[in-house]
């Protein structure tokens, strides 16, 4: 129990560290933004009106292209309040985009450096600690709960007195699960302090409540689990390999196998085949790069600038092949996506089968650290890219510089939060599948305890 607390410990420390890491990368990151686009619109402020455009590099800050292509702005997942109780993928997943007017392709490729190390073994969390560890905890405290007591030959004596056996072992349960989830559920309570400051303090504790409720739920699986070893499995030294067996199964190897077997069924395309295929697509579009052009502008004729048309302009020009690139990619990007919400569902509905896996989902769910999350703001993203290049292509296209006025209404991303109500239904059907394996597994305890003999 000590060490489990230590662990738990270490694990919220580590939480607070990565979350604290995170705001500060995201605060300077905005400052630097700020800093840039204020400097922008003064650079615009101080060109006399009717002054021609500078044909030159560096390029005229009136030119939208300046601005949209060159400069660009954020998209940012900011980190919930409780993250430190679930790092999740956060350390994997951008949690922001520099979003230009290029293409798709540009935009996803983020500029965040990790350590591979550290992004193949994944951060220690609070997560971590209660999927992983916190079963193996309870197992040891509980898988001779009966055995161990037959075997010294208290058992029988203590039955000797006015108490059942099922009375018994529910008091044992009890205190070892009074021990653990208090130990728990003061982390939890240090994981608010630690996070506070949160605009919304009643929903944090809603979430933090949320977050125990589940933990307990995941307990009382295990707590099921160890009672079914005690009862059928006769002798301390198997009841210890039977445990062990069982964690090993649900928890290391299940996810794994579930996993592999989402991504045998639905494979991403290869990265090497899209790199291949854009580069391609890139240079036939370069080749055609003047019929590209006449037949954009064809099919936009409300983009055209009044009088008569260069098409040799470089900006022009390039903007309308990326246009073009970005029409022959966008059968791979359906394909990406469609294959990825596949194998999300499919884990989705397989998860079920592993209480490991649910719960993992589920704390991160609740933490702002899960898939979920960070899906709406990858899709949200997209969205504002298309919003971001409509700004300022159309302006590059129609000749229409940028003024001060311009500067001051460019798009701004945020991040739209997930209604509560449906993260609590998810919740809800989660705890379900938690508890009825674990009151079908307590039934069957309770059931064989007839016939358990203590001698």
């Amino acid at each position: 129990v000590t060490l489990f607390s230590v662990l738990l410990i270490a694990a919220l420390l580590n939480g607070v560290q990565w979350r604290r890491f995170q705001t500060t990368t995201l605060s300077d990151l905005r400052t630097t933004d700020s800093t840039t686009v204020a400097k922008h619109r003064d650079a615009v402020s101080k060109i006399p009106a009717g002054t021609p455009i500078a044909q030159s590099f560096p390029l005229d800050p009136r030119e939208p292209i300046a601005v949209g292509g060159r400069m660009g702005t954020l998209a940012v997942l900011d980190p919930a309040p409780l993250s430190v109780l679930a790092v999740g993928q956060s350390d994997l997943l951008p949690n922001y985009y520099r979003v230009t007017t290029a293409g798709r392709a540009a935009v996803q490729k983020g500029d965040e450096i990790e350590n591979p190390g550290n992004l193949l073994t994944g951060r220690f969390d609070l997560a971590f600690v209660i999927v992983v560890l916190f079963p193996l905890v309870i197992l040891a405290l509980s898988y001779n709960m009966l055995s161990g007591e037959r075997e010294d030959g208290t058992l029988a004596l203590v039955l000797a007195q006015p108490v059942r056996l099922r009375t018994l072992i529910l008091a044992k349960v009890g205190v070892r699960a009074a021990t653990v989830l208090g130990i728990a559920g003061v982390l939890v309570i240090a994981g608010l302090f630690v996070a506070g400051g949160s605009s919304d303090t009643s929903s944090m504790l809603s979430t933090a409540a949320w977050w125990f409720l589940v933990i307990s739920a995941y307990a009382l699986f295990w707590f099921s689990v160890a009672l079914v070893v005690n009862v059928f499995v006769r002798g301390s030294a198997a009841s210890a390999i039977a445990a062990v067996s069982t964690w090993l199964v649900l928890v290391v190897l299940a996810p794994v196998l579930l996993n592999l077997y989402a991504q045998s069924q639905y494979p991403t395309p290869s990265r090497v085949a899209f790199i291949t295929t854009v580069r391609t697509v890139t240079n036939e579009a370069n080749a055609m790069a003047d019929r590209v052009m006449s037949k954009y502008l064809f099919d936009h004729p409300e983009l055209a600038s009044a009088g008569t048309l260069d098409m040799n302009d470089f900006f022009d020009k390039s903007l309308t092949l990326q246009d073009t690139i970005e029409k022959t990619l966008a059968p791979l990007y359906t394909q990406f996506d469609q294959q990825l919400e596949q194998q999300q569902t499919l884990l989705t509905a397989a998860r079920v089968l592993t209480p490991a896996l649910l719960t993992q989902t589920v704390l991160e769910d609740l933490a702002g650290s899960g898939l979920n999350r960070w899906q709406a703001f990858r899709v949200q993203t997209l969205a504002f890219h298309k919003e971001w290049q409509q700004f300022f292509i159309s302006r590059q296209l129609r000749k229409q510089y940028l003024t001060v006025a311009d500067v001051a209404q460019m798009p701004v991303f945020r991040f739209r939060e997930e209604s509560g109500d449906a993260v609590r239904q998810r919740v809800l059907a989660s705890l379900a599948w938690l508890i009825a394996p674990a009151a079908l597994l307590w039934a069957i305890g309770i059931w064989g305890l007839r016939r358990y003999s203590v001698v």
